[in-house]
């Protein structure tokens, strides 16, 4: 089975930034633990299962608040090698989002090493 850096198809980058969800579990909050253009990893001690569609709430910065769609693709329990939360597979974005996720990446994010 490959290692899940071997599955990726876009480079991570560090962020830490306040995120709200809403998926089958109700409402919840959590913090990014990094960003690529095709998704995000949310710390949250509550995550949602996996395959759940998600609505969530991304603040970059200056810009303003965007609701996003995406899709549980996996979940780390807590103490497995970090913050327990859910990787989230982004879909449906309008180009003007993924142009101001690119432009944030390229606006200096740190690329974090696998």
């Amino acid at each position: 089975m490959p290692k899940p850096s071997d599955r990726r198809i876009h480079k991570r980058y560090v962020l830490r930034v306040k995120v709200d969800l809403r998926g089958p579990n109700g409402f919840t909050s959590g913090e990014t633990e990094n960003l690529s253009r095709g998704g995000l990893f949310v710390a949250t001690n509550a995550p949602h299962p996996m395959g759940s569609r998600i609505q969530l709430m991304l603040r970059l910065l200056h810009a303003p608040p965007m609701e996003l769609t995406g899709v549980v693709r996996w979940i780390r329990p807590s103490g497995a090698g970090g913050p327990a939360g859910m990787g989230i597979q982004l879909e449906g974005m309008t180009a003007a989002q993924e142009g101001l996720i690119e432009s944030f990446i390229k606006s200096g994010l740190k690329p974090l090493i696998d």
